[in-house]
């Protein structure tokens, strides 16, 4: 469960119209031995991702990070989890 989520974005206008973000998500375990959690992310590169300010392993397809946490989270425990990423947003088909 996500309890807060505060996302940090510098965005670099002009030709590369790249961004360079930072998203802080506090996350309650719903379950006893929590080892992984998935967020979704759109084609963006990950630059590193941090749980409880520790530096953990992660898998990216493009859309979907899996996050490897550092030890097993008990049933109702918080942490935090800090993804560092930057690229060009993919716009929406609308416009």
């Amino acid at each position: 469960e996500i309890k807060k989520e505060t996302i940090s974005i510098e965005v670099y206008p002009g030709v590369s119209d790249t961004i360079k973000g930072i998203a802080s998500v506090n996350v309650k375990s719903l379950i006893n031995g929590l080892d992984t959690v998935k967020l979704h992310l759109l084609h963006l590169s990950v630059d590193s991702i941090k749980h409880d300010g520790v530096t953990v392993p992660f898998a990216y397809n493009d859309t979907l990070i899996s996050i490897a946490l550092q030890s097993p989270v008990a049933l109702g425990d918080t942490f935090e989890l800090v993804v560092y990423y930057h690229g060009k947003p993919v716009i929406d088909p609308s416009g």
